[in-house]
């Protein structure tokens, strides 16, 4: 037979855990949504460089006769497609 001291402890202990598991909960809740707002800037953030990349590939087209800052832009739109893809499979 298990006194019933032993009851009143284990049930300290358990809230305690409840407590932390609550916290450990709005933490993870919060971490999701400032990744969200993360994920969310960088893609305005991509989507103006892209803008101002296309921008400046004209402009340097229209100078210069060659399209190296379009091929830049382009690489870099294609980097930015790996890092989210790879981004979702890991979960991050």
């Amino acid at each position: 037979m298990i006194p019933p001291g032993e009851f009143k402890k284990l049930g300290e202990i358990l809230n305690k855990l409840n407590d932390q598991l609550k916290k450990q909960t709005e933490l993870t809740n919060a971490l999701e949504r400032s990744t969200n707002v993360l994920t969310s800037l960088t893609f305005v953030l991509v989507v103006l460089t892209i803008i101002l990349g296309f921008d400046v590939s004209i402009r340097w087209y229209e100078k210069y006769g060659t399209m190296i800052p379009a091929i830049i832009v382009v690489i870099s739109l294609s980097l930015a497609i790996v890092i989210v893809k790879a981004s979702k499979k890991l979960n991050l």
